[in-house]
């Protein structure tokens, strides 16, 4: 209890700013803690749709499938078809897989003309 002219907080008080406290801290870390999984796991994919991507514009160069880049951590393969229904038309298909708990995966694909070299 206060007394008249005493200023200050009672340990009630004091008790309870403290757990208030410590609950937006700890909602505040979960908060930050997600937000980093989250950006590891976007980091991840950017990286496997580089490499996808690389992969099928050196296809639309040479026209046939190549040595694909590799990064650690991650498996590809590329394939180059002839698309069904069209005797110049190829199709590149090239699936990235990462991660070792949980395997995720990347899937890109495109039609390419043959190159000249190949045609001839």
């Amino acid at each position: 209890m206060k007394c008249r002219g005493q200023t200050g907080a009672s340990l009630v008080e004091a008790i309870f700013a403290a757990a208030l406290f410590g609950m937006v801290s700890a909602l505040v870390a979960s908060a930050l803690l997600q937000a980093r999984a989250l950006g590891d796991e976007a980091e991840k994919l950017s990286r496997a749709a580089l490499l996808a991507a690389n992969a099928l514009e050196q296809v639309k160069i040479t026209g046939r499938s190549g040595p694909v880049p590799v990064l650690q951590g991650y498996e590809q393969q590329l394939r180059v078809q002839p698309f069904p229904g069209s005797l110049h038309l190829r199709e590149a298909v090239i699936e990235v897989t990462w991660g070792r708990a949980e395997r995720q995966r990347l899937t890109l694909r495109t039609l390419v003309f043959p190159s000249q070299q190949e045609s001839s």
